[in-house]
């Protein structure tokens, strides 16, 4: 049956307008807010799922309080201008092509982006308000997402499927560490991995995941711990260059074997001190049909410098890896200079 709901719930414990108390329920009506909604799940998981169409409408604000239950919505929260705001220790799931343009704050708990579930709209879909994230933020989607509002606050982002693209494409502030565990986030500002000028955290490219970069880029700011060659589909290195001429600005920290490749532009590391590259682990520059220039010392002890493809890597820095060095037999250059 539809459903129209309004206000927190019991003026004395306000806990939910609509409260899931205990086992997993479905709603499959429609759900329509007719004034700022709370929607609380204390146990079990409650799922807004009708058959067809939209899961929430009305043009209000709404909270999920997953506060020790969870909360699952698998179609459209179509709210137009309202805000969205997931509090409570549990986690909230968004399943479907969310269309509601208003801010997101993820206040407590896990707020998660899975399925075939993106924010915003357009191709590819673009979430242009801003994320506060004080928890834990997965994008687990295997759909295109562009984030071009800023994502500000403590919390963490993770990008955890191996299909699709998390785009970051904002001055993000956020604090939090970013970990790519499969799949692809593309950068294409500076702080996109977040920087408050003050604090930032790192980030994780597990095997397996890329990191790409365009943009004309003057520094990236997070430091970063790298493993593998990227996707396993498509092993493009694990840090790639798509376009433009960009710089890392942070130190890049080997983990495992790991392959950097620079497809189109030059892509530059060039920390502020100290070294470019650290991790005693073997790496593979592969100067595709791009250029790499590494302005710091290589420190990855007795790891192996492998060059490949057809564009130049030039070591600027006073490199102390005392592993081999190979020049495959594809063509391209390295250039010694500084």
């Amino acid at each position: 049956e539809p459903i129209t709901v309004s206000g927190l719930g019991l003026t004395g414990t306000p806990n939910g307008a609509i409260r899931n108390t205990s086992g997993n329920n479905t709603i499959t009506g429609l759900v329509t807010l007719g004034a700022t909604t709370e929607i609380q799940s204390d146990s079990g998981t409650l799922t807004l799922d009708p058959p067809t169409g939209s899961a929430i409408t009305g043009t209000f604000n709404l909270t999920f309080d997953a506060n020790t239950g969870d909360i699952a919505v698998a179609d459209p929260i179509a709210t137009s201008t309202g805000t969205v705001t997931k509090s409570g220790s549990g986690t909230l799931t968004l399943s479907g092509a969310n269309t509601y343009s208003g801010a997101t704050t993820i206040s407590a708990g896990t707020f998660t982006v899975s399925g075939t579930g993106v924010l915003g709209s357009g191709t590819p879909n673009n979430y242009t308000a801003g994320v506060t994230n004080n928890a834990t933020f997965i994008y687990s989607s295997s759909a295109d997402q562009t984030l071009s509002g800023i994502i500000s606050g403590s919390g963490t982002l993770t990008k955890n499927t191996g299909i699709g693209t998390l785009t970051l494409s904002a001055a993000n502030t956020y604090t939090g560490n970013t970990t790519i565990s499969t799949g692809v986030v593309a950068i294409s500002n500076n702080t996109a991995l977040g920087d408050n000028t003050t604090t930032r955290g790192t980030t994780s490219v597990a095997s397996g995941a890329e990191l790409a970069i365009s943009g004309g880029l003057s520094g990236v700011t997070e430091p970063i711990t790298v493993s593998g060659l990227g996707l396993t589909s498509s092993p493009n290195g694990a840090i790639r260059n798509t376009s433009g001429n960009n710089t890392i600005a942070s130190l890049v920290t080997l983990a495992a074997d790991t392959e950097i490749q620079s497809d189109s532009g030059t892509l530059t590391f060039d920390p502020s001190s100290g070294s470019a590259i650290t991790g005693t682990f073997n790496l593979t520059v592969d100067a595709n049909t791009g250029n790499v220039t590494v302005a710091d010392p290589i420190a990855t002890s007795t790891g192996n410098l492998v060059k490949s493809g057809t564009g130049t890597l030039t070591l600027a820095g006073a490199n102390t890896y005392s592993g081999t060095t190979t020049i495959n037999a594809s063509g391209g250059t390295i250039s010694v200079t500084g």
